[in-house]
């Protein structure tokens, strides 16, 4: 693991170059994914589509918790919580800084809101996991 590693960089491309991931002696799957998923958010932000990109962070942070779930005893203590914490922080903000209300549909306008309520639950859940596995 490199410093900066036990945060999530799913919408930092820049984060890593995708040379130094795949040049690497051991090609680091956690940094490609994030790398991929933050170059697709990249792309739809152009398109002008938050909601896409809403929609695909959350299904990307619940998969790829359940990936580290499955190395949690080679990670260090906590990080897949504070990864999800901070992966759910960074999309809640991007795509609120991205989006304009009433620019698109009523019930995508909904589902855009109802993604974001769904995204503070998860960060909250981690939190108090986190938490409690503190004290």
């Amino acid at each position: 693991m490199d410093h900066g590693d036990d945060q999530a960089a799913v919408l930092n491309p820049g984060n890593k170059p995708l040379t130094q991931i795949t040049e690497d002696d051991s090609f680091r799957e956690f940094e490609f994914r994030q790398y991929f998923f933050a170059s697709q958010a990249k792309l739809l932000f152009k398109l002008n589509r938050p909601f896409e990109v809403a929609s695909r962070g959350y299904s990307f942070i619940i998969g790829f918790s359940k990936a580290l779930a499955l190395h949690e005893s080679m990670l260090p203590f906590c990080m897949r919580e504070v990864w999800v914490i901070t992966a759910c922080l960074a999309l809640i903000n991007t795509i609120a800084s991205h989006y304009s209300d009433g620019q698109v549909a009523p019930d995508i306008e909904t589902e855009f809101y109802r993604l974001q309520g769904d995204l503070y639950s998860l960060c909250r859940i981690k939190c108090f996991t986190q938490h409690a596995t503190l004290a």
